[in-house]
């Protein structure tokens, strides 16, 4: 009977282990269940040489399904001393990571970008006040539907658009600030970038598609990229500075694509007859 018992015992002991073993191979197989999440803050830009906007971070609105009442909001501070950002150079290549974090896999519905206190303008080399259009309203809440799986990683762009952003009072040297910016995830949109000579054009490039139209700048080397474009054909408009002249033309902006385009020479005005 003790030895009946005794290989009772090992045949229990062989299939724990068996056990233990095949549910470990199952949870490494499933992974942790999160996805990476980086957000990144572009300009869809104004007319100023400088725009220092103070952010403290950002929140997500996570959970399973969109029609649920409550959601989880998950919090990634802007960890930085100094949180003051000059908004005008986020053109071109330039973005700012404001922050990375694992979070569960699922749904994402809703993005707060929190604003701090401390912003101002730089316009035609001299400083100008910007303050709040409304001092309570410091965050900038935007509808999305983003689903993140689990062992990947994702960016979530958020795109600042400071002409709509910003407005003159009659003191000159005051603007207001009324936050306007939009969201996308880049593995599902497209990219159109290339470099429009001479730089010093500085010239507004336009996307447009119907109602959609999506704004930037040239950088200091006259580089420009237009980001988070939604499949399908756009009319590229390029507005320089005079004298030179503006340029149009048609493109198809292909899902998911980071398509670099023909390099771009405005061109002169004809001279006038004699």
């Amino acid at each position: 009977m003790r030895f009946k018992s005794y290989l009772q015992a090992i045949r229990f002991t062989i299939v724990f282990i068996a056990m233990a073993f095949v549910g470990s191979c199952t949870d490494a197989n499933e992974g942790t269940g999160l996805a990476l999440v980086n957000i990144r803050l572009i300009d869809a830009p104004g007319d100023f040489d400088e725009a220092w906007i103070e952010f403290e971070g950002v929140e997500l609105l996570r959970g399973t399904d969109r029609q649920a009442v409550e959601g989880e909001w998950i919090h990634i501070p802007y960890d930085q001393v100094d949180r003051q950002v000059d908004v005008a150079k986020l053109v071109g290549e330039g973005v700012l990571l404001l922050g990375r974090q694992e979070i569960p896999a699922g749904g994402i519905f809703k993005i707060r970008l929190l604003l701090g206190n401390d912003h101002y303008l730089v316009k035609n080399d001299n400083e100008r006040s910007l303050t709040l259009e409304d001092p309570n309203a410091k965050v900038i809440e935007l509808d999305v539907n983003y689903r993140v799986e689990r062992n990947l990683s994702y960016d979530i762009y958020i795109d600042f658009d400071l002409e709509k952003s910003i407005r003159p009072t009659a003191d000159s040297t005051r603007f207001k600030l009324m936050p306007r910016a939009r969201s996308f995830v880049s593995n599902d949109r497209s990219i159109l970038k290339g470099k429009i000579q001479p730089a010093a054009a500085k010239p507004v490039i336009y996307a447009v598609q119907d109602k959609d139209t999506v704004t930037t700048l040239s950088d200091a080397q006259g580089n420009y990229s237009l980001r988070g474009l939604q499949p399908g054909k756009y009319t590229i408009s390029i507005m320089p500075r005079k004298p030179y002249r503006d340029t149009t033309f048609a493109i198809e902006a292909e899902k998911g694509a980071d398509s670099t385009l023909e390099n771009i020479v405005l061109r002169l005005p004809p001279s006038s007859p004699k």
